[in-house]
């Protein structure tokens, strides 16, 4: 009698437990699910989170299928140099950068992209990294001023100056200019597509939508951004370069007047 009224609770225990595992099961795996939904739409990857990351990681890997399917264009020594490097640009690099202009960039995905763009140049320099031979030195012995990420800044920034451009009634300029009401949640606050103009041009966002309303003005700004002029690594680097001209003049200043000094005594001595 004690074994038949005992059987049924271990049963029962059995089943609760498994039961329960189940539930924990599902609801693990719908989490996973519920934070993972991607899907590809005209070519790019979109998840529910915005996250550009996977896209960027899947563009890097669909950019090195296609310089890995050329691996004999880049080992045949009768090519020339220059024919690599446009055909590098035609059919990695355009691959590399599909839709690029919907990317919001992390720093992580900035040095992931321009170690691929390096990869790229060594293998077709047939330079090893043990080779201790530096980025800028390839870079100016191939010619190649500017990055690809100095091509991804071109590019966003002119799309974004074309949909400041756009009717007010526009969708697209409604939503990206458009503001939620509410409150955001605990924590950092997620990267906006429009950070990065803002961040590049080192003005606000009313600003630069108002100097994106005029062509001209907007295609000096794009070209200075691009060249490093604006921006909190081009402020640096102008504050640097009158750094450097401000101890220029100083120590010419300081020439001329040791000169000077030097031919005031040998008059005198004279």
């Amino acid at each position: 009698m004690h074994n038949s009224c005992c059987r049924p609770t271990v049963q029962k225990s059995d089943k609760s437990i498994w039961s329960r595992l189940q539930v924990a099961f599902l609801s693990s795996q719908f989490k996973s699910f519920w934070y993972q939904v991607v899907d590809i739409y005209l070519g790019s990857l979109i998840t529910n989170t915005n996250d550009c990351t996977p896209e960027i990681r899947r563009r890097i890997n669909l950019a090195n299928q296609a310089f890995g399917r050329l691996k004999q264009l880049w080992k045949d020594a009768n090519l020339n140099r220059n024919i690599k490097l446009e055909l590098l640009t035609t059919c990695v690099f355009s691959c590399l950068l599909y839709a690029a202009e919907t990317w919001t960039l992390k720093e992580v995905d900035r040095k992931r992209l321009l170690a691929f763009e390096m990869k790229c140049y060594r293998r077709i320099m047939r330079v090893s990294w043990r080779d201790k031979v530096t980025n800028d030195s390839i870079r100016r012995y191939l010619s190649r001023e500017h990055t690809i990420i100095e091509t991804f800044k071109r590019r966003k920034l002119q799309l974004f100056g074309h949909i400041c451009r756009m009717d007010d009634r526009r969708l697209l300029k409604s939503i990206m200019l458009g503001t939620v009401d509410g409150s955001r949640p605990r924590g950092r606050p997620a990267r906006r597509w429009s950070d990065d103009i803002v961040a590049w041009t080192g003005h606000s966002l009313p600003e630069i939508v108002h100097m994106a309303s005029d062509r001209n003005t907007w295609h000096q700004m794009v070209e200075d951004v691009v060249i490093g002029l604006y921006g909190s690594t081009g402020l640096w680097e102008k504050r640097r370069f009158s750094q450097n001209v401000n101890e220029l003049e100083r120590h010419t200043f300081c020439q001329a007047e040791s000169w000077v000094c030097l031919f005031l005594n040998f008059k005198i001595y004279v």
